[in-house]
């Protein structure tokens, strides 16, 4: 027999040779127990699921943000070839767009 078999005889012995007053105390104890556990359960879920939901969350909005940064950066880049095609210099180029030359010849060169 098991360990744990054997322990489940004792404890089923143990419930049904009490008092009824014992019986009706030791089912309340479980029982308040068991209730505590599931509160307990409950909260650990929630706590969870909020920061799951705080988690996407954060990730959305730095995925928002990193969209936004990208899409300024191919906007300056449609800019710099525009500019680039009216025959402006690098450094005037440069200057409209607040990038650096390099980063504007770095434009011109995908053309």
């Amino acid at each position: 027999m098991r360990d744990e078999q054997l322990q489940d005889a004792f404890t089923v012995w143990q419930e049904i040779s009490q008092s009824p007053e014992e019986f009706l105390a030791y089912q309340s104890r479980l029982k308040y127990i068991l209730d505590e556990e599931a509160k307990l359960d409950d909260v650990k879920h929630m706590a969870e699921k909020k920061g799951h939901e705080r988690g996407l969350e954060q990730g959305l909005e730095q995925g928002l943000e990193q969209g936004l940064e990208q899409g300024k950066l191919l906007e300056k880049e449609e800019t710099v070839k525009r500019l680039f095609k009216l025959s402006l210099t690098v450094d005037q180029i440069a200057e409209a767009t607040s990038l650096d030359p390099v980063a504007v010849e770095r434009i011109i060169r995908t053309l």
